[in-house]
């Protein structure tokens, strides 16, 4: 939102906007549930940063952390939010049969946020960690690299039999 404005500045934190909604919906109201408040809170920000930070420790082999950056993190809350579906049901068994568990839709949104985050920064650290491996003599030689990578793929050979029993009909 380069040029654009928001409808209610003085409700946003600290001037900073985590839920996405106001880019997705032209006159979004910030909304006033309790999940809502709590879940796009600088508190859930700082906890799922430092979550982050202790377990990106382990890809790094000098063990310094991976800091996310706090609006990356908001994206990620916004997405997931976005996608979240609330508790289903029908007046007839939403409240009559009993969960075994009783939801805790904060705790698991947090959670996918870190687990989503940290899967996707440990698959780029991996890619980049297995390309720096590679050289130029490893496209040059095709099937005789160490790494078993080629210049083309397999061709693909028809071992298909030929039908026997093939007839005709004719009606």
């Amino acid at each position: 939102m380069e040029y654009g404005c928001l409808i209610e500045k003085e409700k946003i934190e600290n001037g900073r906007v985590m839920d996405e909604n106001f880019y997705r919906y032209v006159g979004w109201s910030i909304s006033q549930g309790e999940l809502d408040k709590r879940f796009f809170s600088e508190q859930t920000v700082r906890d799922i940063s430092l979550k982050l930070k202790e377990l990106l420790k382990c890809l790094r082999k000098d063990g310094r952390a991976i800091v996310v950056a706090d609006r990356v993190i908001a994206h990620m809350m916004s997405e997931v939010f976005y996608k979240n579906r609330p508790q289903l049901g029908n007046g007839y068994f939403m409240y009559t049969i009993p969960a075994a568990e009783p939801r805790n839709d904060y705790e698991t949104m947090k959670e996918m946020v870190i687990e989503m985050i940290f899967h996707n920064i440990k698959t780029e650290y991996e890619i980049d960690e297995n390309n720096k491996k590679l050289t130029i003599w490893t496209s040059v030689l095709g099937d005789f690299n160490k790494h078993g990578l080629r210049q083309y793929t397999d061709l693909k050979i028809n071992e298909k039999n030929i039908n026997k029993v093939r007839f005709n009909m004719n009606y």
